[in-house]
């Protein structure tokens, strides 16, 4: 019995590097595409920003043109708003729980500043952009294999990872 062979896809971390992502992914669309072709990657990896992209190509693997096209302009719209909060009340707040950690931080025993921005409206943004439940949809269909991200826990600095897949893997 001869397995087939899986192409995977890796997807690093940076901001930046997750926008240049996007737009590969689109160029790798649109030539399968011609070529009559589905998503090319059954497994799929990604870090930080490139787990979310990972996160939305497991998610749209079913529609993978169209799907990669909309990756690009989610990357394309994005600004600093978009990613953290720059207001004067949530920037005023950070920098108290900074300079309170600073100066009291252990003497308290605990320490409330955790990031220099707020990064909820990030949050908000993926979970609007990333139909996490499509990604078990796509693994018990068979379109795709597995898909894993890791992140960085800001609260805790630990890095977490993630991993589904259609058959059950070791630990």
């Amino acid at each position: 019995m001869s397995k087939q062979k899986v192409t995977g896809l890796v997807l690093t971390g940076g901001g930046a590097r997750g926008a240049y992502q996007a737009g590969v992914l689109q160029g790798i669309a649109e030539i399968t595409a011609k070529h009559g072709k589905a998503v090319p990657f059954g497994v799929i990896s990604g870090a930080s920003a490139g787990a979310i992209n990972a996160s939305f190509v497991a998610a749209a693997a079913d529609d993978f043109t169209s799907a990669m096209a909309r990756l690009a302009k989610f990357w394309g719209s994005l600004h600093s708003g978009s990613v953290f909060r720059t207001d004067v009340r949530s920037l005023a707040r950070i920098g108290f729980n900074w300079a309170g950690d600073l100066t009291m931080g252990s003497l308290k025993g605990s320490k409330r500043a955790r990031a220099l921005f707020d990064t909820t409206p990030l949050q908000q943004l993926i979970a609007d952009s990333i139909p996490f439940r499509r990604i078990r949809a796509n693994l018990d269909s068979g379109i795709i294999q597995a898909c894993e991200v890791s992140a960085l826990d800001y609260r805790t600095s630990e890095n977490v990872s993630f991993i589904m897949s259609r058959t059950p893997i070791a630990e």
